[in-house]
């Protein structure tokens, strides 16, 4: 099979490339006699004319993507990078495309539902080529930003100025449709100020404050067909969370931390409020007691988040699952997960 620099070719994996003649580029990565490819789906292109054969499963032929061209001359200039568009347009991947093209880079996940870097409802950003889980994280606690904007905006502002380097890249969420969608997006650009906005959506460019304009660059992205459904995105947290709480254990920590003062089985206080597990007489906040025991949890160790937990049960002290070995805070998210890992909300309920 014969490939040129004006098309490329979109394959599944697992599977193998054999390069008979010239190179190929898979994620930025340059290959001249055999590309081991895994489980998932990959664009293939060359800078000239190359000749292959694969046991891949194609799955399209499109025009060049341009990718590596962009790439390139962002690196040349330094800076800042932001990436826009909506679900599965090909965000992710051209972010670690871009990440393989340099050696020093700071990349930060912003996408809090489909998290390139720690597991999602966090907000982490990992400077390369350091081989930690990450740099620097915040809990977010829910699964999109539409939940709360505001304080999005400010945990991704929050970790873009304590690791930011000479070249970053900031990989966004799909939430793009809707007044609210824009409102945020617009405020994250401002608060972010980058040097280069990437656009996977021409039509959001119009919408765009005219002082952002030259900054603009519009990317073409993967075919339609790959993108993945709503549940396809739902079962891969899923498969997040289950591979990073494979390997995990009890870890008890003080009741206070988690919930405050305890002044029955039923009722505690914290910040001025009363929290109640068991709806009857309602006072202050309610939680669904069947709900809290699954609670997905950030883990604070000398101040500083350092993994995530799951609450597993609540007596004198409160029992999480967890792979990290220790913890001196606890912070409480919006979701919790049942034995199989499926997400349910957890909302406080205010009584009225």
């Amino acid at each position: 099979m014969k490939l040129n620099k004006e098309e490329d070719i979109i394959v599944e994996g697992p599977c193998e490339i054999k390069i008979l003649t010239g190179n190929i580029f898979i994620q930025g990565k340059e290959f001249g006699d055999i590309a081991i490819i895994g489980k998932g789906t990959f664009s293939v292109s060359t800078n000239n004319i190359a000749e292959i054969e694969t046991n891949c499963n194609i799955l399209a032929k499109i025009s060049h993507l341009g990718w590596d061209e962009i790439i390139s001359q962002i690196i040349q200039t330094e800076g800042t990078t932001i990436v826009l568009g909506s679900n599965d347009s090909g965000k992710t991947y051209f972010c670690k495309t871009f990440i393989n093209k340099t050696k020093n880079i700071t990349y930060l996940t912003a996408d809090v539902g489909q998290p390139d870097i720690f597991i999602p409802t966090f907000i982490s950003s990992k400077i390369f080529p350091e081989n930690s889980i990450f740099n620097y994280t915040e809990f977010y606690g829910y699964t999109s930003p539409s939940y709360n904007p505001r304080l999005h905006v400010e945990q991704t502002s929050k970790i873009y100025e304590k690791t930011k380097s000479k070249i970053n890249i900031i990989d966004t969420d799909g939430w793009v449709r809707g007044l609210k969608a824009y409102m945020h997006k617009k405020e994250l650009i401002y608060y972010i100020n980058p040097d280069y906005i990437l656009l996977f959506d021409e039509r959001l460019k119009n919408d765009l404050p005219s002082m952002f304009q030259n900054r603009i660059v519009i990317v073409n992205k993967i075919p339609r067909f790959l993108f993945k459904n709503k549940l396809e995105r739902i079962r891969s947290r899923r498969e997040k969370f289950i591979k990073y709480f494979r390997d995990s254990h009890i870890l008890e920590v003080n009741y206070t931390d988690v919930f405050g003062s305890r002044l029955n089985h039923n009722l505690s206080t914290a910040w001025g409020d009363m929290l109640q597990f068991e709806y009857g007489e309602c006072y202050g906040y309610f939680i669904d007691k069947s709900i809290i025991k699954g609670a997905l949890v950030a883990l604070l160790n000398s101040g500083k988040i350092s993994g995530a937990g799951i609450i597993r049960n609540i007596n004198e002290k409160i029992e999480i699952l967890t792979p990290e070995k220790k913890a001196d805070g606890v912070i409480l998210g919006s979701i919790s997960l049942n034995d199989n890992f499926e997400e349910r909300s957890l909302r406080l309920l205010k009584c009225y």
